[in-house]
């Protein structure tokens, strides 16, 4: 049954984590929560205050029995998380004593409660919109105090404040249109497309900075893969093992040692991160070591980013040259120079394409600015003051957007028409409040929130 159906449900689940603790608290909400839990509640006031904290016992309604000594948090209606009447019970964190009260709260006509579904009841009670909706679940799975921080700004509101200038532009931009729409048909010239121009120029830049948010704070939530590519004995494995402070993977003086790939996990930073040793790339008649330089180029397009290794003492040779030139020039990369502490003063260092690094995985030099420059890549995107996007529909819907203010822009550019121009204007619209979750279908929005952890 669909969330809709049975909004008016009054519903429960444990809000904390599940099995033994020192306490174990159960959320009830809906309309009449305090009253129908009255006969397990009997301490409670007729009349109770909200965020007023009452003791007493949880108690069988059938024997009277005390089935614990609890704390009961209640919360009136337009004052919870859920914007209704709520209670928060909070028990001794005992799983078989938990269970046994939630069975007694669906004795007494509550329900359990779905997968997301406190905060669906929040944005239904216009508690909070679907960007901080979605907020509530990124900071509730957040891995690092980056993402919580993020998460947290968003939940306050910050990204659906710059989404709601965007749109207000928008509409003030159509009004501007459709003014100049009824202008011509009484025979006057108003339209300026210069202005025109600077005005949604500056609505691009907006979207665009929120796009390009996406990547990087992916990356923060989900983990960086890094894979370490290069030509055979070019020191791939023992850069792997600097990295990782440990011998993960086997390095000898051989080439093509490596016939697969090897995966270990690394912080840069705050960012989780694995990194992926691969087979050298070369042209091989070895079935075996073949397969693994295949399994290389299907990492190189798996990955967030590339660290190509070549070895100093060799220079970037023209086999490394092609190397980039064909997989590597349009993905994020950074070239690593091996074998810095055998460097002698007299060899030449070639000219390398940028950013690079000369690294020693014997000594340690270079890696330092190596690791930082990898945790900087992915983390200066997300100290603008617009929030940025943590959804893979936040980052489609925001595209789709972009794709018709450019639409728009080339129009006036090309001096069409107002109500050509205004088409593409009404249709980001449309998308940003699908952004926003104004008008969705109740599939949609029961899509959303089926993604939640119950309880929440």
């Amino acid at each position: 049954m669909s969330y809709l159906a049975r909004d008016k449900d009054i519903i429960f689940a444990l809000a904390t984590p599940p099995g033994h603790g020192a306490i174990g608290v159960v959320r009830v909400s809906g309309e009449g929560c305090a009253e129908i839990c009255r006969p397990l509640l009997g301490f409670l006031p007729k009349t109770p205050v909200s965020h007023k904290v009452y003791y007493g016992f949880f108690k069988d309604p059938k024997t009277a029995e005390k089935v614990d000594e609890v704390l009961v948090s209640y919360f009136s209606r337009g004052r919870s998380y859920t914007g209704e009447e709520s209670l928060e019970i909070s028990f001794h964190g005992s799983p078989t004593l938990i269970e046994a009260a939630m069975m007694k709260l669906g004795d007494v006509g509550c329900r359990p409660a779905d997968r997301g579904e406190f905060t669906y009841r929040a944005y239904m009670n216009d508690r909070i919109d679907l960007l901080q909706a979605e907020a509530v679940q990124s900071l509730v799975q957040s891995r690092n105090s980056q993402v919580s921080h993020q998460a947290l700004r968003q939940l306050e509101g910050q990204l659906s404040g710059t989404i709601q200038e965007i749109k207000l532009e928008i509409i003030r931009l159509l009004a501007h249109l459709e003014a100049n729409i009824d202008f011509a048909t009484e025979g006057l010239e108003a339209i300026n497309f210069e202005a025109l121009n600077a005005w949604i120029n500056n609505i691009e830049l907006k979207i665009t900075r929120l796009v390009n948010s996406y990547s990087a704070g992916k990356v923060l939530r989900d983990g960086l893969r890094v894979a370490i590519i290069g030509c055979p004995n070019a020191g791939k494995s023992s850069l792997m093992n600097a990295i990782l402070g440990k011998n993960r993977a086997i390095v000898s003086e051989h080439a093509g040692t490596t016939r697969d790939t090897l995966e270990s996990s690394q912080y840069f930073g705050q960012i989780l991160s694995t990194l992926v040793d691969t087979a050298g790339l070369r042209e091989t008649d070895d079935s075996i070591e073949k397969e693994g330089v295949l399994r290389s180029v299907e990492t190189i397009e798996a990955s967030d980013l590339v660290l190509y290794v070549f070895d100093i003492l060799k220079g970037w040779t023209d086999e490394d040259q092609t190397h980039y030139d064909k997989i590597l020039k349009s993905r994020p990369v950074l070239v690593v120079g091996s074998k810095k502490d055998l460097l002698a003063a007299e060899v030449k260092v070639p000219a390398l394409p940028k950013p690079h690094f000369l690294v020693s995985s014997l000594t340690g030099d270079g890696l330092i600015g190596l690791t930082q420059s990898i945790e900087q890549m992915f983390s200066d995107t997300l100290d603008g003051d617009g929030g940025f996007l943590i959804s893979a529909r936040q980052h489609r819907l925001l595209s789709h957007v972009q794709n018709c203010v450019v639409a728009a822009k080339g129009l006036i550019l090309e001096r069409f028409g107002e109500e050509i121009i205004a088409i593409e204007l009404r249709e980001a619209l449309k998308n940003l409040n699908d952004l926003l979750g104004i008008d969705l279908s109740e599939d949609v929005i029961s899509k959303i929130f089926s993604d939640f952890c119950i309880g929440k």
